[in-house]
Order: structure tokens, then C-alpha cells, then sequence
């Protein structure tokens, strides 16, 4: 597939057709678009001349142009594509057909997009009406005239609103963007000065997905001052990719054998480490075998499947089916479903995705999640020493070269480096990072490793080795005591691939690609044990300035200060500098000996320095190229992105910057800023190789400190990239800043700049400065995801990227501290320092609005009194002093005064002493007496520190686990002024819907009319007898009240009488969705995806489907757990042949909810007499199949012997299990 896009700035000249007519010869597209081509008209006689050659293009669509701007030419190859409808537009032109080979509809849109903004708009609205059918697969190309961010403009300017309006029609359109590949930019001006990236290929998830591997590549530029684009599906095979085990297959019961024969079988080697490594060899041969004969093919094996369940549901109802037949298809059934569950499962595990909960099926998401992985991470081509290369072999060449180059220690010998101020690690800290290594140690280390991600050479998760640890165990140990007592890995042991990641939009070379090392199991073992070891005991060799990895430090400690030293220079008015330091390649250029020997100068053992050692020289690695291995080189340098030890070994690194800052800082080489009252110095900060350096207005301060980065490089091989690296002055004019920048070779900056993906000197009150964090929040919930998942799953969505984004209390601790609930002293709480303090509390006053005395709920506890104002705080009785005793407090010297600033020890005695502004008399007399009187009696106690109490639960303090069971007790209003909270053991999709109901944002014909959507009627559309509102819809609706009428029956409730949402949750008489027992609201959200289809052929679905679908309920209150699935694939299958697909989907929806409403019902079963109720209700509906009523009798017989034989059953075990209390059961159901 082949599809040319081109501005060809006129089509009118004989050159410019001789351009197009070259470009199409190359290339033979299959479907071409030129836009700009400034002609009114066209005919298939010009198109035959620019399609000379044999090039099959032979019919098209044109829009003239308008004077001597505009104009479009869609044109195509008939064989390929068949035309079955076009629409035309002065900016567009859109042709539907069918793609030969390619499934359902495809839609190309053909753009040239005006220069006005408005235009634009305009454009994009229009547009976004065309692309409202999700079921085309839609390829929008052409030239956009507009640019979806600043980086795709140079020394040009870009329109904001502009920009926002295009990635708004993107968003809403629910489209992606195919990736150029080779360049950057689509247009260069005529001057050769101004860089745009105005052409581009847009297409929906459909399209994406119907082809392998999309790219869009830059052509060479004729004539014309953009280049011509070209989307292509790439082919090219990269050679074979390695084994990868899928956590899918451990739901198979014979895997356990496969493994166990595997790991008895004899191997060669002798050491402990060869052994394990060689077993896994072993066990991935026999593996990779069993998986082709029960994993291979399953799309064939799930289509096999459903069709002999489809012939079998067919041919019973056209002449009912056997009991061999019946069960025949029972078989098919669970066999389809199982190889669907396993299709699914290998699925989620390629999609990679963290935030999507486990057991969710939706493939079509996984499967476009993977494309777009997949497109996003293909590495389509290099340049090569000014050459682009896209030939596998060349690149997987060049690609090993590179990095073999890159991971080669340096020939030169490193200066030795020492100081005095190094920090040691105590000698016990040493003893016990060299302990032996226990199971319990190794099994927590395996337990944090993630079970799905990505494997490294031996091709296993740790999925694979939780499930199989009592197998594997004894080797683990033998090899990890054999790595404690040699220091040494054996060949392979420590083998690794380099994923790599692109680091930018349109990679060119491989330094815009993250190598991220993929380890096996073994090594990421013992990697795992050694950093959970040396996490805590790292933190007392680090110093201050440095906040990456270490407990109690925050990565949001670095940006909080640099902003404190902005504006405290600002603040002053004085001139200072920052310096932003670029690593060159910092993790992969870290020189082995000098990190070793900076661990023994920091007091490490020999042992450990042994162990490090041996997983430094053993690493041995492969690069992936598209999926397939380079060949394999060791490592003589440099730390392994996603070696769990890595962090830890870089901080010791980067902790000898600090050190050679300090001791320039003493001889009075370098001065950084000083800030505060006390004249606190802040030289620099570090977050792992991001560093910036703060240094005070001087020429020679800052040349000082390239100088001290240069020493760094010299004995770390850490290099600063000075062309990436930044100056920023405060207080200084930016012509200066940029005259120092290029006297020392790198580049000034204005401030604010980011750090740490934060701005650092920027006012956050204005708006723009919060657009990256609003960028990076949208790239991560982009319209595509959400068009394919359900509202619960978008809501996991939501909640996996705000949780992932802000860690609120992270970012107050991080502020305030933890001490004292922000880290506030009580003086700047009653001083009102923290505004922040102020905004949270003000959250109680809305529950108190709400009747929940919730701000008066909190009380201090006292001990020594240090902490609790005597006034001011509830501490002795429900109110504060100051409120029982207003006029006395009134008198009061010092209003804010502790409890222990008000009296005193005098040896064992407390004695209260006062402290008046004047003598009390009156009134105020007497409550001094009365006061004196309460406090009789009372003592603080010593050496106990006050807490704070919540009268709500003052064993264990507040919680919000308690406060939402108090707010589902309290007058809070729900539903008919009842609470409602998320039942955590029934879909997502019940609660979601239960909540919207809650909130009347069901989309009713009444809801959507006032919305102002146009409906033809707002009449029910399945009675047409009323208005369709909430309540008609669920309950007064004819149809719908047949199924309440039913229902009630079979529950003994008579739910036919109600008409509304509020009658209902008051006649169920349930305070709280998480109470298992309400089934009745779960039954709505049922009854409203059963009905809830405009012009939904109703009579598809027939009455006995509709009776025996309904009639299941009872039967599976009997069920259980286990024989879910047979009960279900017995009473309620055959939907394959229900004519409207919106009604199969709702049939499968309500199976879905009979099944976990029974789930939910069958935990409570805890007693006689609600089982001996289920029985009395199966027997109604075994009376019922009996006379035939509502047709329920084509349930089938097989069904009826069932229901009899469970009773028959059933009373046999009552009797058995109770006896002697068989009387008192009678009594009980009287």
C-alpha cells in the first residue's frame, strides 16, 4: 500500500508535470493526492500524461482552484481501490471505497488548508462532521497549513490558537499521527531561512490497524517548496525474533509438567550459575514447543470454535437439538470462550499497559495499543555519515558498531581523585551488606519484580518464576550462594538487550534513541537483592544536594529550591547565574574503576566491591533492531538503563562532583548564591546525571566551574556537552547572559526554564506556564483510547495519569514536612503562614453544610501539654475553653498560651498558674471559679508528646475508610436521600452507571433534547405512549414494567407498583451499593442497556429467548461459583443469531451482570434460610416450565432435570448436616 501526498505549488506548467509524472514512475502509489494546484479544470487526458509509464493510476477526483490559489487532485488505481463515493469541498475532497484486501470502508481525505485561522477552524469543523462515521477507516493527508507545536517551526512564528485548534480537531476526530521518518520538516521557504512542518498523514485507529507497520516517508523535493510525502506499509524482515514467554500460558495445567521435565533433565555445566542458565535453554526449547500446539494459530482455532457453535445454535432453533448436540455445544462453547481468555491475555501483556486492570477483555484496544507501540518504536531508517540507510542488514551493522563503540573502555588512564570530605559507611553497614543471602530476602526480591515486563535474552517473565518458584528455588539458592562465594558470573549468566526508545518525534541518528537494557532473570535476581541492600545504607554516603533514589527525598525538592533561589535574587535585586549541565551519554560513560574505587574510599567491603565488579565485567549485550538481535559484544563501561543497581551506582558517581565543587568552594575557587537572613550558600543541585549549578555574578566563578566539570570528566568519563548545555542569569540582561554563553561555548537561555519537567523562575498564575504539564496530561489521555474503552475503563484511565502525575501528598509532605501534620509550627497556623493549610481545612465546612459535624470532630489528646493551646484547642470537654468561658479567656494575657506554659511541676504536684490583664471581678469571677472547678483533678502527663483525636473513631484517629462509612450512615444525600458508594465486587460499568444515575446523567430523549441534541421524537421509541424520561425508561415504560413484574415474582418483592428511581432504592430498603444484597439497582443498569436502542428491532429478540434469558436468575442463585460459566452457557446462549448486533451486545451485557450479581449473592448464602428460599423460588420456576407460562418451556428439559435433581439434593443435605435442628429450621421459616 502506497499513498503519495504532494503540494505541488501549480500543475499548470509542462516542468511541473514532468515532476509529478518522474515522482509517480519511482514511487507507482496506489493512490495520489497534490494539493495548491492551481487549475480549474482537469481530464483523464492530463492524467494520462503524468501517469506515463505503466504507473496504473486511471481515476480521480478534482476541486478547482480558486483564481491562482488552491486546487486538489485525488487520484487512484482502480485495481486496488474501488470508489463508491466522493464529496467535494473547496479545502477538501473525500473519497470512500474499498482497499482490496482490506475489510469494511476506507475514507482518504485530500487537504489544503487556507491561510486564515478562522478559515481553519471553519475547516476543521466541517471536517469533524465528515469523520463522525467511526466505522470508516479514515486517512486524512495534504497540507495542513499548520504546525501542532513550536518544534515544528524554525525561525518562524507560531499562532497559539491556531496550533490549539488543530489539536483539538485531532483529539475530537480521534485521530493519530503516522511518524515522518528521515526529516523534520515538510516545507523550507525560498530564502532557504524559515522550516515548517505543514504536510502531514492523519488516520484513525481502523485505518491503522488494517495494515501492519505504517511510515511516512520525505521524498526528494522538485519544483516544489514542500516535499512530496509517502505513506507506505514497511516490510522489511529484520531477521528472526527471540523466544518471549507470555503469562497467558500459566493458565494451562499442563505447562507444570513441561517445565518440571525440563528442569530434571541433566545439563553439562558444573557451576550452580551455568546450571540454571543452561536449564532455562532447556526449558525454553520444550516451551516454545508446547505453546505452537496449545497457543498456535488461535485466531484460526477461535473462528473454528464459534462457527460449530453457531451451526449447532442454528440447527436447534430450527429443529431443537439432542442432549449429544446440546452437549457438543456446551464443549464448543468453553472451548471458544478459553481461547478467546488466552487470546485476550497475550494481548494485554503486548499492550504493556500498567493503568488497565487485570481480566479486561477488550482486544480491539489491545490490539491498536500494540500498532501504536509498534509504529512509534520502529526504527524505519538511519543516517549513516550523511547517507539515509534503511536495509536491515546495514543498519543492524551500524547500529552494533555504534554501540560497541560507545560501551569500549577509553585506552587513556584516569587521574586518580580523593577527598577529605568523602562520607563513609559505618562498619556494620558494610557487614551487613556482605551477609549470606536468605530465601526469604530472594523471594522479596523476585516478588518486586514486575510479572509482565518485557524479558531479556532467555525470554522468561517473572510471571513465569512466581508461578514456579518451588520448582525452580533450589537452583536460584545454589547459584546465588555461588555468586556470594566467588564474586563471579559465569558466561551468559549476565546476558542483556538494548530496547531502544525514541527520544524524539522523527529519530534520525541513534543518538535520539534511550537504550534501555532488557535483563534476564538470573542476574536481575541477584541485581534486585544487592540494590534492596544498599538502599538503606546509601543515603549516609550521599550528600544533601543530591535527591534522586534515596528515601526521604524528593524529586521535587531540586525544583522548590531553585525556585526559592530565583526569587530570592529577584527579591533582592542582586545578579546572579545558573548554570544547566547536559551529560553527554552520562549512565553509559561511567568508568567502572573509578567507581570502584570510589566505593572503597566511601568504606565498602571487599566483598561487595567483588560482587559489584563481577556484574560490572560480566554484562555482556545485544541490541534489538526492530525486534531482532544485533550480534552479542561485552561491555567494558558505562551502567545499564534497567539494571536495578544502576541508580544506586550512579549517585556514588555523581556524589565526587559534589565532592570537587566543595573543595573548590574552599580553596575560594567558586562561589555559589547566598541566600536567607543567614546567608545560606546553594552552589548546585543534583537529580541523577540532571544537574544545575548556581553561581554568583563573575566571569571567573563561571569559568571556574567548567573547569571543575572538566576534572569530573577527567577521572568519571562523565562529559558535559557544552552545546546542550545552558546559562540562565537573574538580574542580568539577556544580551550579557549571551555574550558569557558564547565566551565559554554553549548557549543562553531567559529564564523561566524547565527542570525536572517543572518551570523554574516562571509566575505560575499565568496560564502558559502551565501548558507543558497540560500537554503532557493530554498526550496521555488521547481520544483514541477513550473511543475504544469503556466508561470504567476510562475512568482507570483518568485515574492511572492523575495519580501518576501529582501525588498530592507527596507534594505537600514535600513542602511542609511530615512533622506536625504539614511541619507547621502552631505559631504560623494561628498565624495563618500556610495558605495552603487553609484551602484543606476549608473542605470540612462542605460536610458540615451537609450535617456531618465534621470540622468540630477533631480534639487534641494530651500529654505534656507542649502542643495544645489552653484556650483555643477542644482538649477538656466537646468545645474549646475560650467558647464555655468567653469572658475569663477575654482577660487573658497571652490567648495562644500552651497548657504547659500555663502552670507547672512543683515535685509531683501540677500546679496551675494564671496570667490576667486584669483582675477578675463580675462575671468573669465567676467563671474563673467554675473553670478552676472542670480542671480539678486533672493533670498533663510527662514525657508524652499531644496528638490529635477524632471523635468519630479515637482508638486508631481519623481515617478515610471510616469517613466514608460514616458519610453512607449520615443524612449526606444520594438517590432519594440515600448514600451510594462503589461496590467493589461488581463491574465497574454497574457502579459507573449507578453513579450517573445518581447524578440524572442518563442520556434519556428528555436529557438529550434539553442538552440541544436535534431528535426526530422524544417519545419512548419502544412504547411511543410517553415522554422517554429517566423514570419512563426504567420503570413506567410497558415493556420495561413487564420485566420489574417478573423479577418481583421470582424475588417475592412486588416490584410492578414502582415508577421511579427514589420508590425503588426506598421499597429495596438498602442504604449503601456496597452492600452486596442490592441487586436491584445492578438489575437497572440491565434493564437500561436492554432497552436502550433507537429503532432496535425488538422482535429479534424472541420471547422464549427473552422469558428463559430472565428465568436464569433464580437457577443461579443455586449455582456454584464454579459452574457459573454452565449455568450461563445453558440457560442463556444462542444470541449469535439475534439480527440487530446493538441487541446481541446488550444480551451478553445482562449474562455479564446475572453472573457477577450471583458472585455477589452467593458470599451472603450464610445461613438455611436464605438457601432454602433460593430452593422455593427454583421450584416456582420449575411450575412454571411445567405449564408452559411466558413459553419458558423451550429452556429445555435437561434444564427442568436439573433444577429437580439441585432440590432433591438439597434436601437430602439439610437434613444430613441438620438433624436434631431440623425443628427449630421449621420454626424459623414460620
Amino acid at each position: 500500500m502506497k499513498i503519495v501526498s504532494w503540494n505541488v505549488r501549480g500543475l499548470g506548467s509542462v516542468s511541473r508535470k514532468a515532476a509529478v509524472k518522474e515522482l509517480l514512475f519511482k514511487y507507482r502509489p496506489d493512490v495520489a493526492g497534490f494539493q495548491e494546484t492551481k487549475t480549474k479544470n482537469w481530464d483523464p487526458v492530463q492524467l494520462r500524461y503524468i501517469c506515463g509509464g505503466g504507473v496504473s493510476l486511471d481515476s480521480f477526483e478534482f476541486v478547482s482552484s480558486i483564481g491562482n490559489s488552491g486546487g486538489l487532485l485525488t487520484c487512484w488505481d482502480s485495481s486496488n481501490f474501488k470508489c463508491s463515493q466522493t464529496l467535494k469541498d473547496k479545502y477538501f475532497s473525500v473519497v470512500l471505497g474499498n482497499w482490496v484486501g482490506v475489510d469494511g470502508t476506507v475514507g482518504l481525505v485530500n487537504i489544503y488548508g487556507p491561510n486564515s485561522v478562522s478559515d481553519r477552524k471553519d475547516l476543521w469543523t466541517k471536517l469533524l462532521a465528515v469523520l463522525s462515521n467511526e466505522e470508516i477507516k479514515w486517512c486524512i493527508f495534504g497540507d495542513f497549513n499548520e504546525v501542532r507545536s513550536v518544534d515544528e517551526r524554525l525561525n518562524s512564528c507560531c499562532n497559539q490558537g491556531g496550533m490549539d485548534d488543530f489539536n483539538r480537531f485531532i483529539e475530537d476526530g480521534g485521530l493519530v499521527e503516522i511518524p515522518l521518518i528521515g526529516r523534520r520538516f515538510t516545507r523550507i521557504s525560498d530564502d532557504g531561512i524559515k522550516f515548517s512542518k505543514l504536510d502531514r498523514f492523519l488516520s484513525n485507529q481502523s485505518f491503522v490497524s488494517s495494515w501492519k507497520l505504517l511510515g511516512v516517508r520525505a521524498l526528494e523535493r522538485k519544483g516544489s517548496d514542500h516535499m512530496p510525502l509517502m505513506l507506505s506499509e514497511d516490510l522489511k524482515d529484520f531477521g528472526p525474533k527471540p523466544f518471549k514467554f507470555f503469562n497467558a500460558w500459566l493458565s494451562e495445567d499442563s505447562l507444570e509438567a513441561i517445565v518440571r521435565e525440563s528442569w530434571n533433565c541433566e545439563v553439562r555445566s558444573s557451576d550452580p550459575d551455568r546450571v540454571l542458565r543452561d536449564k532455562f535453554k532447556q526449558a525454553k526449547v520444550k516451551i516454545k514447543a508446547w505453546s505452537v500446539e496449545h497457543f498456535g494459530a488461535l485466531e484460526n482455532k477461535i473462528v473454528g470454535a464459534r462457527n460449530e457453535c453457531n451451526n449447532l445454535e442454528a440447527k436447534a432453533e430450527q429443529s431443537g437439538w439432542s442432549d449429544r448436540e446440546r452437549e457438543k455445544w456446551l464443549e464448543s462453547r468453553k472451548r471458544w470462550l478459553d481461547l478467546e481468555e488466552k487470546k485476550s491475555g497475550i494481548l494485554r501483556q503486548k499492550a504493556k499497559l500498567k493503568w488497565l486492570l487485570e481480566g479486561d477483555e477488550n482486544s480491539k484496544f489491545f490490539h491498536t495499543t500494540i500498532k501504536f507501540r509498534e509504529k512509534k518504536n520502529a526504527m524505519r531508517g538511519l543516517e549513516v555519515n550523511g547517507e539515509w540507510v534503511e536495509d536491515p542488514e546495514r543498519l543492524k551493522l551500524h547500529v552494533f558498531n555504534f554501540f560497541k563503540n560507545k560501551f569500549s573502555r577509553d585506552l587513556e588512564e584516569k587521574p586518580s581523585f580523593n577527598s577529605s570530605k568523602t562520607k563513609k559507611i559505618s562498619r556494620d553497614d558494610a557487614i551487613f551488606l556482605e551477609a549470606p543471602f536468605d530465601e526469604a530476602e530472594v523471594w522479596n526480591a523476585i516478588r518486586d519484580c514486575g510479572s509482565s515486563k518485557s524479558p531479556g535474552p532467555d525470554g522468561f517473565s517473572f510471571g513465569f518464576v512466581k508461578k514456579f518458584w518451588e520448582v525452580l528455588k533450589e537452583d536460584f539458592m545454589k547459584a546465588l550462594r555461588w555468586f556470594w562465594e566467588k564474586e563471579a558470573l559465569g558466561p551468559g549468566c549476565n546476558a542483556s538487550f538494548v530496547s531502544l526508545i525514541p527520544k524524539v518525534a522523527t529519530p534520525l541518528s541513534l543518538n535520539d534513541y534511550r537504550p534501555i537494557s532488557l535483563i534476564g532473570v538470573l542476574y536481575k535476581v541477584i541485581a534486585k537483592v544487592l540494590a534492596h541492600r544498599l538502599k538503606k545504607v546509601i543515603g549516609k554516603v550521599i550528600s544533601d544536594p543530591q535527591s534522586a533514589f534515596i528515601k526521604g527525598r524528593n524529586i521535587l525538592d531540586g525544583v522548590l529550591i531553585a525556585n526559592e533561589v530565583v526569587d530570592f535574587v529577584r527579591f533582592k535585586k542582586r545578579k546572579g547565574l545558573i548554570f544547566k549541565v547536559d551529560f553527554e551519554k552520562a549512565y553509559d560513560s561511567v568508568d567502572w574503576n573509578f567507581l570502584l574505587g570510589t566505593m572503597n574510599r566511601m568504606g565498602f567491603g571487599k566483598k561487595w566491591i567483588g560482587w559489584i565488579s563481577a556484574c560490572l565485567r560480566s554484562s555482556s549485550t545485544s541490541v534489538l533492531v526492530n525486534g531482532s538481535p544485533s550480534k552479542e559484544f561485552m561491555m567494558e563501561k558505562g551502567l545499564r538503563q534497567g539494571d536495578p543497581l544502576a541508580p544506586f551506582l550512579f549517585l556514588i558517581v555523581a556524589e565526587n562532583l559534589h565532592l570537587l565543587v566543595e573543595e573548590a568552594k574552599d580553596k575560594s575557587l567558586f562561589e555559589g548564591l547566598s541566600i536567607g537572613n543567614e546567608g545560606i550558600e546553594v552552589s548546585h543541585l543534583q537529580y541523577a546525571d540532571d544537574a544545575i549549578f548556581f553561581v554568583k555574578w563573575s566571569l571567573r566563578n563561571l569559568r571556574n566551574l567548567i573547569k571543575i566539570l572538566d576534572c569530573f570528566h577527567a577521572i568519571s568519563g562523565l562529559k558535559i556537552n557544552m552545546r546542550k548545555s545552558k546559562i540562565y542569569g537573574v538580574g542580568v540582561q539577556e544580551a550579557e547572559v549571551e555574550d558569557w554563553a558564547r565566551g565559554v561555548g554553549c548557549v543562553g537561555g531567559a529564564l523561566p526554564f524547565s527542570y525536572l519537567g517543572l518551570p523554574v523562575g516562571a509566575v505560575m498564575s499565568r496560564k502558559s506556564y502551565w501548558r507543558p504539564v497540560i500537554e503532557k496530561v493530554k498526550s496521555r489521555l488521547v481520544s483514541w483510547k477513550a473511543r475504544m474503552i469503556s466508561f470504567g475503563g476510562r475512568l482507570t484511565l483518568v485515574k492511572s495519569v492523575l495519580d501518576g502525575g501529582s501525588f498530592w501528598g507527596r507534594i505537600i509532605r514535600s513542602i511542609y514536612g511530615d512533622e506536625g501534620g504539614l511541619g507547621l509550627r502552631e505559631s504560623e497556623i494561628r498565624g495563618g503562614g500556610c495558605s495552603v493549610w487553609k484551602n484543606i481545612v476549608r473542605v470540612g465546612g462542605l460536610l458540615d453544610g451537609m450535617g456531618l459535624e465534621f470540622s468540630n470532630s477533631f480534639r487534641k489528646i494530651v500529654g505534656d501539654g507542649s502542643e495544645t493551646r489552653f484556650w483555643k484547642d477542644r482538649w477538656l470537654g466537646d468545645r474549646p475553653l475560650e467558647v464555655d468561658f468567653p469572658r475569663i479567656s477575654r482577660l487573658e494575657v497571652n490567648s495562644g498560651v500552651s497548657i504547659l506554659d500555663r502552670g507547672e511541676w512543683v515535685e509531683d504536684t501540677w500546679e496551675w498558674k494564671w496570667s490576667w490583664s486584669r483582675v477578675p471581678r463580675g462575671r468573669a469571677l465567676g467563671e474563673l471559679e467554675n473553670l478552676v472547678s472542670r480542671l480539678n483533678g486533672w493533670n498533663p502527663i510527662r514525657n508524652k508528646k499531644d496528638v490529635w483525636g477524632w471523635d468519630f473513631d479515637l482508638a486508631n484517629g481519623f481515617s478515610v475508610q471510616k469517613l466514608r462509612e460514616i458519610l453512607a450512615e449520615s443524612s449526606v444525600t444520594g438517590v432519594g436521600g440515600r448514600g451510594t458508594m462503589w461496590a467493589p465486587f461488581v463491574p465497574k460499568k454497574v457502579n459507573v452507571f449507578i453513579w450517573r444515575l445518581n447524578l440524572g446523567r442518563i442520556p434519556t430523549r428528555e436529557t438529550l433534547d434539553k442538552m440541544g441534541i436535534d431528535l426526530h421524537t422524544v417519545l419512548c421509541p419502544r412504547c411511543g405512549e410517553s415522554i422517554e424520561d429517566l423514570d419512563h425508561a426504567l420503570f413506567k415504560c410497558s415493556e420495561v414494567n413487564r420485566l420489574w413484574m417478573r423479577v418481583g415474582n421470582w424475588w417475592n418483592k412486588p416490584l410492578s407498583g414502582i415508577h421511579s428511581v427514589a420508590q425503588l432504592i426506598q421499597e429495596d430498603g438498602q442504604p449503601s451499593l456496597s452492600d452486596g444484597s442490592n441487586n436491584l439497582l445492578k438489575l437497572m443498569y440491565c434493564g437500561w442497556r436492554y432497552f436502550d436502542c433507537e429503532g432496535v428491532d425488538l422482535a429479534a429478540v424472541s420471547t422464549p429467548t427473552r422469558s428463559r434469558r430472565v428465568f436464569a436468575a433464580p437457577l443461579f442463585l443455586l449455582s456454584s461459583p464454579n459452574d457459573l460459566s454452565f449455568c450461563c452457557s445453558t440457560e442463556i446462549g444462542g444470541y449469535s443469531r439475534v439480527r440487530s448486533a446493538a441487541v446481541r451486545g446488550v444480551l451478553v451485557s445482562f449474562d455479564e451482570f446475572l453472573i457477577a450479581s450471583t458472585r455477589g449473592l452467593l458470599t451472603q448464602i450464610r445461613s438455611v434460610f436464605l438457601f432454602v428460599d433460593n430452593l422455593l423460588n427454583a421450584v416456582v420456576g420449575c411450575v412454571c416450565l411445567v405449564f408452559g407460562w411466558e413459553n419458558v418451556c423451550s429452556i429445555g428439559f435437561g434444564s427442568f432435570c436439573f433444577v429437580v435433581l439441585l432440590g432433591v439434593v438439597s434436601v437430602v443435605w439439610i437434613v444430613v448436616v441438620f438433624g436434631d435442628s431440623l425443628s427449630l429450621l421449621y420454626l424459623g421459616l414460620c
